[in-house]
């Protein structure tokens, strides 16, 4: 199978970038194993057999992925479809996938550079009171919740703004867009739970207080092509001269 042929201990902790790189060397593998695939099932009539095992095994590794680490990447399981229908389908989910990976790369890229954000970083105290408050409402929720698809709806909201305070550096925007999930589903799910709402605005607070802006690199600055003491043409003096 395709994903015996990636290395899991390469991908991080950070699930958007782990991602990334699980992606990465799936597609690599899934192109090896395409290619053994239809040397071994093509004659002279086209591709007997028709099963397209590897990219099922690419459709079911993706989807295990996104499941595992909370991804909300909306793609269909389409392994139940066959032939025609099933390529068909395959190829509307690995656009969706490659669309989804490239904007992911391409944010990272940003983020790096400070140009999706202001950059901050939070120390080891403030993680700490964070991962507190955030493990705190996980008890209230499990005590209180009952309804599975609730608590579970909750559950992946902590868990990506606990992945994004996790990170070396991170944005506002990042931060503060997971905050706001966070809350929404909160109000939506266990809103008479008035615990909550102190943790969420303990929570808030930690954040905004300790969160450290992370100071640009200077720009470089380009080399002239020529120097001020480069001559200038005769013309050009004759032309600052005012009589």
């Amino acid at each position: 199978m395709i994903i015996d042929a990636v290395n899991l201990e390469e991908l991080g902790s950070h699930a958007e970038e782990s991602f990334i790189v699980f992606e990465e060397r799936l597609r690599a593998a899934l192109t090896a194993s395409q290619s053994q695939d239809r040397r071994e099932n093509t004659d002279n009539d086209g591709y007997y057999a028709g099963s397209y095992s590897p990219e099922r095994y690419y459709v079911s590794s993706v989807l295990a992925f996104l499941d595992e680490f909370n991804l909300e990447i909306e793609v269909p399981d389409v392994t139940h479809l066959s032939g025609r229908d099933f390529l068909a389908a395959f190829d509307e989910f690995f656009n969706k996938i490659n669309y989804t990976r490239t904007r992911l790369k391409l944010r990272k890229a940003r983020i790096s550079t400070g140009q999706a954000g202001t950059l901050i970083t939070y120390s080891p105290s403030f993680k700490d009171e964070i991962h507190s408050l955030l493990n705190t409402i996980r008890k209230i929720i499990s005590a209180n919740i009952s309804e599975a698809n609730k608590r579970d709806k909750i559950f992946r909201k902590i868990a990506l703004l606990q992945d994004e305070i996790d990170r070396d550096r991170t944005t506002i925007d990042a931060v503060f867009s997971r905050m706001v999930d966070l809350s929404r589903v909160v109000g939506e799910c266990a809103h008479h739970l008035e615990p909550l709402v102190q943790k969420l605005e303990r929570i808030t607070a930690a954040l905004r207080d300790g969160a450290e802006r992370v100071p640009l690199l200077p720009a470089k600055e380009r080399p002239k092509l020529l120097s001020d003491a480069y001559p200038k043409p005769k013309n050009e003096l004759e032309d600052e001269i005012p009589f």
